[in-house]
């Protein structure tokens, strides 16, 4: 697909649909006074050379498995439009936390439940607050919600696990 604006994906923010994206930016842009009128036939002379240079890519891409480069731009493209389309992924990854592999590595949840509510004020960012929305954003990101943890010297709260802060 290409678009001017990278669309906002509302309803589910789950990593794979991430993972699947590859944005590339154009950040050269023609002054209006330099724009060719003339270059769809300056182009259309060229034609068979524009082909072979596409086929060429074409088996490139085959050769690879249908694997894209990326680019590290590409790569810097798609974590900014997921930060700013997922207000959950932008808390976790500017706050100070870390996604772990580690169950015992865990958060209370009332903490980051208020720390993020806090953060999406002070940041303008429209969210619907409640917990159990909260925790099914934070399980896309591999984050568990246990309701009876033990967190410290604290039993019985409610915890996240798979996560810490820095």
């Amino acid at each position: 697909m290409g678009c001017n604006e990278v669309p906002i994906i509302k309803d589910d923010t789950g990593s794979h649909i991430y993972n699947r994206m590859l944005i590339f930016t154009c950040e050269h842009h023609v002054p209006k006074e330099d724009i060719d009128p003339y270059i769809f036939d300056k182009m259309l002379s060229e034609s068979s050379a524009i082909v072979s240079w596409g086929l060429e890519g074409l088996h490139r891409l085959i050769e690879n498995q249908f694997a894209f480069t990326e680019s590290s731009a590409m790569q810097e493209a798609v974590e900014k439009y997921r930060k700013e389309a997922d207000p959950v992924y932008q808390f976790i990854t500017t706050a100070g936390y870390v996604v772990t592999q580690d169950r015992h590595e865990r958060v209370l949840a009332t903490a980051l439940n208020e720390e993020f509510i806090s953060f999406c004020r002070n940041n303008h960012i429209i969210f619907d607050f409640t917990p159990k929305n909260i925790r099914a954003r934070l399980e896309k990101l591999g984050i568990l919600y246990r309701a009876k943890g033990t967190i410290g010297d604290r039993h019985g709260v409610g915890i996240y696990e798979f996560i810490t802060h820095k």
